[in-house]
């Protein structure tokens, strides 16, 4: 995480394996209200349903960092088979922009 300047950490819970029930922290979650409300960066449902068209599973952890000046969700998936994935999606334009097999 070296490479990465200004990281916003967004830890994510969820309720019954749903994609819904989110928890934030607070000052987190205000950080990311502003953001939005600014149009600075998507809302959260919808960047979900990005992450949910490239892997369909559980999240187990969602971050919202600034890189290079560009905000970025990194989104952890557990899959039905038990493997884990990193998704990189822009938080701007809900670009997938990586889309990764954990070891």
């Amino acid at each position: 995480m070296g490479r990465l300047t200004n990281i916003m950490m967004i830890t994510v819970a969820l309720l019954a394996f749903s994609w819904q029930g989110t928890v934030w922290a607070d000052d987190d979650h205000d950080k990311a209200l502003q953001l939005r409300e600014m149009g600075e960066i998507m809302a959260l449902e919808e960047i979900l349903q990005h992450a949910k068209k490239e892997v369909n599973g559980r999240i187990l952890e969602l971050e919202l960092e600034r890189e290079g000046g560009v905000y970025l969700y990194e989104i952890l998936i557990l899959d039905a088979k038990g493997q884990l994935w990193e998704i990189e999606i822009d938080a701007t334009s809900g670009k997938i922009l990586k889309r990764e097999l954990e070891d």
